[in-house]
């Protein structure tokens, strides 16, 4: 799980610490990102820098066995 914060709220960065937030990277746009690692059955797979580039897709397998694939566009 992720939050960002932004000002005005970044005092509530305090209160998702407690809660087992860490700081993960800060953006020259104006952002604070902190993640959890929520599933306690495997290792943190969260990167460990901003700069890892995270692709999107997804598949679908329908009952009649069909197979619809998502793919990201770049």
């Amino acid at each position: 799980m992720q939050i960002k914060f932004t000002a005005p709220k970044l005092n509530l960065m305090n209160v998702a610490s407690k809660y087992g937030f860490y700081f993960h990277h800060a953006s020259p746009s104006g952002y604070v990102l902190m993640c959890l690692w929520m599933d306690q059955s495997t290792p943190n797979k969260i990167p460990a820098y901003a700069d890892h580039y995270v692709g999107v897709g997804g598949v679908i397998i329908n009952s009649k066995g069909e197979i619809l694939l998502i793919q990201e566009r770049r």
